[in-house]
């Protein structure tokens, strides 16, 4: 064999080692874990009863069973048909603490998409050494474009400061009436921040006094002040209790 094929060979060999390395993640994400720890992560939303809607929030929703293996980070990758998994397509890696616990709950914001598409949520989890302790797919559900006629939440991804005139004023629009709505804080449904209609005490339901349909979550935080992260959600009264989410960051001075 001459020189010049061996380089090329070596070359080659180099190249498709190179190629496995980076892609194994992605092997694994739809076809099993070397070494895994069976049912370290499961994706539990979406499912295959979710529509996502284009622009909307949605909350992914893991479950973890730490055993023996600490976890350090989960990478959560999406992927829709006809499409293979990508790694232009991680959505968020997100660490853990020092004890292996991970954020069970990551709120994503929608791409926009101009037609329906069918895709797929997966997660890696990863140890210290960027090792793969597990993976799971999640089950296939429905990516729309906006519609009207669909339980919509505006604006999105608002941003305020303590003490501004007024907080954030909210319109629901599509679904079935009454709504209810929510703000959650650390993951805990607050409500102490909410004002419906106007009113000067929380209230739960959006009644039908519109259209429009409006509320304000105020920007009060208690002392001392520390950059806040809330989730404003809204769910109808059809029979799937259809669900809507947006973000609201109020940013101390």
């Amino acid at each position: 064999m001459s020189e010049r094929i061996k380089g090329f060979v070596a070359v080659y060999g180099i190249l498709c080692v190179v190629s496995i390395f980076l892609f194994a993640g992605l092997t694994y994400a739809v076809g099993g874990c070397p070494n895994p720890s069976p049912g370290t992560v499961v994706v539990d939303r979406p499912n295959s009863t979710d529509v996502l809607v284009s622009g909307q929030t949605f909350p992914i929703e893991l479950t973890f069973n730490q055993g023996a293996a600490r976890p350090s980070q989960y990478r959560l990758y999406i992927r829709c048909f006809p499409s293979g998994w990508s790694l232009q397509n991680i959505i968020k890696i997100a660490n853990c603490d020092f004890l292996g616990a991970c954020p069970s709950v990551y709120y994503w914001s929608v791409p926009l998409v101009s037609s329906s598409q069918v895709c797929q949520i997966g997660v890696q989890v990863l140890d210290n050494n960027f090792g793969v302790l597990d993976c799971d797919a999640g089950e296939q559900f429905n990516l729309v474009p906006s519609d009207p006629s669909l339980l919509s939440i505006t604006p999105s991804n608002g941003v305020d400061t303590p003490g501004s005139p007024g907080g954030v004023i909210y319109t629901v629009s599509g679904g079935v009436l009454p709504y209810w709505t929510a703000t959650l804080r650390n993951n805990q449904i607050d409500f102490s921040i909410t004002r419906v209609n106007g009113a000067s005490s929380p209230q739960k339901i959006l009644k039908s006094s519109g259209p429009p349909y409006k509320f304000t979550v105020s920007n009060i935080l208690s002392s001392p002040c520390a950059d806040t992260t809330v989730i404003v959600g809204v769910q109808d009264s059809s029979t799937q209790k259809t669900r809507a989410y947006t973000k609201y960051t109020i940013n101390c001075p």
